[in-house]
């Protein structure tokens, strides 16, 4: 099957002589040899005919001539639906035909062009992969870590850099994933990396969790889970999520309203205790008296089937969407 359209791949051919071929290639003499011949194996025009046969050819005056050429070795390198792969060297009129030497070389070449695409294939699939995984982890709103051997940084997410940048929960050394000593919590961390990074020892081992608290008493958590895509990551790698409370959640106050049927009043209020205030902190920020926290409250906590308002934070928290807002 004749290709229909012709693409140049960094070539020196004129672009205009190339959009011609669209309509010419239905004239190449013997043409539907070559575009049916198996992946590496050469084919010239004068392989299937003579040189003063071909130069009567309709292809020969209307593309082979005003271009001041001769003959051309064309090889079918790579068959792959909807598109095939062409390499065609053309000779100018002042030199020999293409000769069987010049044929065997271009077929020994056609492999190494083949494979070359295969890598240019695959490193532009990583480059996308790495793209897309950026573009959707940096819309969740947990910072996320991916750590490799020696427990260094491979990969932070939007969230992960934020958190990083305050450091006063979490930090790097040397290119290392750090908890404040002063926290107390630093082996604790490492321990929880080192057997996700080693997981393929630890049977059976899906993850841990490693509290963290910062100097001014906030608290968080670090979720450490080892991954198993070797073909993304390669081998050793585990993934940190480090979650919390976040500031705003206009995301969660829609949930809760559609969820319960919250007023936006009720479900400001249940959102502020999933952050840990308590009624007269809520009616400070909110500018209302503490009566109407409370009763707003009473609706909540009958509509939720929360029985207190630690459980109606732990229920807020539990449904607390891990988007971002942008």
């Amino acid at each position: 099957k004749r290709p229909t359209r012709w693409l140049k791949c960094d070539g020196q051919a004129d672009d205009s002589w190339l959009d011609r071929l669209d309509a010419l290639s239905c004239k190449i003499p013997h043409g539907a040899t070559l575009f049916n011949l198996p992946v590496d194996v050469s084919w010239t025009p004068l392989s299937q005919m003579s040189e003063p046969d071909f130069q009567k050819s309709e292809f020969y005056h209307e593309w082979i001539k005003p271009q001041n050429l001769r003959d051309f070795v064309s090889l079918n390198y790579l068959k792959r639906n909807p598109a095939n792969g062409f390499l065609t060297i053309p000779t100018s009129a002042k030199r020999p035909p293409v000769t069987a030497k010049n044929r065997q070389l271009v077929e020994q070449l056609s492999p190494h062009i083949r494979r070359a695409l295969r890598i240019n294939d695959l490193t532009d699939q990583s480059n996308l992969a790495s793209a897309l995984c950026r573009q959707v982890l940096d819309r969740i709103s947990a910072a996320v870590f991916v750590v490799g051997h020696g427990r260094r940084l491979r990969f932070t997410n939007s969230a992960a850099e934020k958190l990083i940048s305050t450091g006063d929960m979490i930090s790097i050394s040397a290119g290392v994933l750090k908890v404040p000593r002063a926290l107390g919590q630093t082996c604790r961390l490492d321990d929880a990396i080192d057997r996700a990074l080693n997981s393929h020892i630890s049977a059976g081992f899906s993850g841990s969790a490693v509290p963290l608290i910062c100097d001014d008493g906030h608290r968080a958590a670090a979720y450490v889970l080892p991954l198993a895509c070797k073909d993304v990551f390669g081998p050793g790698h585990c993934a940190v999520f480090v979650t919390g409370a976040c500031e705003k959640q206009p995301m969660a106050i829609e949930m809760l309203r559609s969820m319960f049927d919250l007023s936006p009043a009720e479900a400001r209020v249940s959102s502020l205790i999933a952050k840990g205030d308590g009624p007269a902190i809520i009616s400070e920020s909110l500018g209302i008296t503490i009566n109407t926290v409370r009763s707003h409250l009473a609706h909540v906590f009958s509509k939720t089937g929360a029985t207190d308002q630690s459980s109606l934070g732990a229920l807020v928290n539990s449904l607390l969407p891990p988007i971002s807002e942008k």
